[in-house]
């Protein structure tokens, strides 16, 4: 039984502010050299150098976690690689590197988007050490991010502290980034944060998608998210089609499978279980 006492979790509502390389999937081994970024703001756009970068559970929290970032379509393979922290720079010549999965996608699959390519690159980490602070960076091999820590679960009960939040749909840019960094500010070495919903208005649309990732800045590479879908991440991609998942959920969003449930339910309804909750 879990002692709710020992549970700490801050909770904000939008409302109170108003894996080896070859294994890649669909990817092409060419790509195209024209891009439609006409009327994009500058970090909307996608380049050599890894962007919207985030951390995401997909596996035993004490000893794996998922990392997923985009790039331009010319990065046709990427790597991660990961580390145990320590007090210098030391830790890079201990370094082990991991070949991602990288996954085309089409932006211009949704009309409101502008027609483009871009590739999603992911990697679970594996075999990590319970309760422990890692370090790790995404890149190609010679175009790298900066290095993030993290720290792993322990493997039974412990008290956890992590934040919650509602609907950050609307204005996500303008005043959902006050109500994440002051989150971050309040709690910075929660555990995990869980995106209950409506994580932006327009399902498809790349633009929200690009505010969101803008507006959580390095908090999202730092803390492990849980993303749950809402009713703001479905909608019809034509005038014709069905409503369906959002077009980014998946390639932006590395997540555990139930093989027991039906296809369309995979990466969207899942479970974690965190020191005991």
């Amino acid at each position: 039984m879990i002692n709710l006492k020992s549970i700490v979790f801050v909770l904000y509502s939008f409302s109170l502010f108003s894996q080896s390389e070859g294994s890649n999937r669909n990817i092409e081994k060419h790509h195209t050299h024209h891009h439609d970024y006409k009327n994009l703001h500058h970090w909307e756009i996608p380049s050599q150098d890894p962007d919207r970068i985030i951390l995401t559970f997909n596996g035993d929290p004490s000893t794996k976690r998922a990392v997923t970032w985009r790039t331009d379509s010319s990065v046709l393979s990427a790597k991660a690689q990961i580390a145990l922290a320590g007090p210098n720079k030391n830790f890079v010549t201990d370094a082990s590197t991991y070949h991602a999965i990288t996954e085309v996608f089409d932006l211009g699959a949704y009309k409101s988007n502008n027609s483009f390519d871009v590739h999603y690159h992911s990697v679970i980490f594996e075999d990590l050490t319970p309760n422990s602070l890692y370090t790790y960076r995404v890149g190609d091999g010679e175009i790298w991010s900066e290095w993030i820590q993290f720290r792993t679960a322990n493997r039974g009960y412990a008290p956890t502290e992590f934040v919650y939040f509602g609907d950050a749909q609307n204005d996500i840019l303008s005043h959902w980034s006050r109500v994440i960094r002051m989150a971050y500010q309040t709690a910075p070495n929660s555990s995990f944060v869980i995106h209950a919903g409506d994580l932006v208005d327009d399902a498809h649309l790349d633009y929200e998608w690009a505010e969101w990732f803008k507006a959580g800045g390095f908090i999202h590479k730092q803390w492990t998210a849980i993303p749950v879908v809402g009713n703001h991440e479905f909608k019809k991609t034509s005038f014709s089609s069905p409503r369906k998942l959002s077009i980014q959920w998946r390639p932006q969003f590395n997540l555990p499978v139930k093989k027991n449930l039906d296809q369309s339910l995979h990466e969207t309804v899942y479970s974690v279980n965190y020191q005991g909750i």
